[in-house]
């Protein structure tokens, strides 16, 4: 941008904002949305004096952090935030009309300006897939804790059935929130039910017995239920070794086994 652009640019910035803000949320906007657009705007003005590099697509970057939070709050669609920037190249093409008189440089400034509009954008959605990112891991991570209920199935004994997916990070989990209940509860057998699990493939088994073996370490045993004949046939097929794990087929199966290692008897008894 040349020297008399920029100058116009500086000298209207606060008329700028307020107009950009007033074709894009009305009049009274809210103080959040001012500051976003006052970041990006600066960011804007540092790139045209400057020109792009690392450092000032950094900021632009944090700039769009900003104003995606408060857009994304709002619940403004991609269409709506795509319209902000086009109101805010309107704006700035009026500057830009009653400063430069000569038709040429006035092309070239528009033409120029609008490159960076368009780097904005690229800019901003790069933001949002990135927020979107984070928003789906913390789902998942959420979900994947509230699929974990440990229960306290009997005194001494805890139950956790494992429903959905295993994978790595979420036997990590497991095994950490295992841990957690059984430093606080002092119960030192753990049933875990898989009955609702597909199969198991050998990285989940491996997982399973440092389960198993991480328990031992704390005193604790660990036992497997609802090991039904189709996960049996599955284990066997694919050669791998659980042997070092309790498994029973079924859940009161594996409770009466617990049973017998707290030294405790159950008795039918008649109504």
């Amino acid at each position: 941008m040349n020297t008399e652009v920029m100058t116009a640019l500086l000298s209207q910035r606060q008329n700028i904002l307020s107009r950009w803000s007033v074709l894009t949320v009305g009049d009274a906007p809210e103080r959040e949305v001012l500051v976003a657009y006052t970041e990006i705007y600066n960011a804007l003005l540092l790139i045209l004096a400057n020109g792009r590099s690392a450092e000032q697509d950094e900021r632009l970057a944090g700039s769009m952090e900003s104003f995606s939070a408060v857009w994304l709050q709002c619940g403004y669609s991609q269409t709506e935030v795509l319209n902000v920037f086009f109101r805010l190249r309107d704006v700035l093409v009026t500057v830009l009309e009653r400063t430069v008189e000569d038709k040429r440089v006035l092309i070239d400034q528009v033409t120029a300006l609008q490159k960076l509009i368009d780097h904005i954008v690229i800019s901003y959605f790069e933001v949002l897939i990135r927020f979107r990112e984070r928003t789906i891991v913390m789902q998942q991570a959420e979900i994947g804790s509230m699929s974990l209920p440990i229960m306290k199935l009997w005194d001494g004994v805890l139950s956790l059935s494992i429903i959905g997916a295993l994978d790595h990070d979420r036997m990590a989990t497991i095994l950490a929130s295992l841990l957690h209940a059984m430093e606080e509860t002092h119960y030192p057998i753990v049933i875990a039910d898989i009955s609702a699990l597909s199969e198991i493939d050998g990285a989940i088994a491996y997982d399973l017995v440092k389960v198993s073996k991480a328990i031992a370490l704390m005193g604790g045993v660990f036992i497997v239920s609802g090991v039904g004949p189709y996960l049996a046939r599955s284990v066997v097929n694919q050669g791998i070794d659980i042997s070092s794990i309790i498994t029973k087929s079924t859940l009161s199966g594996a409770l009466r086994s617990a049973f017998g290692m707290l030294g405790q008897t159950v008795k039918k008894t008649s109504f």
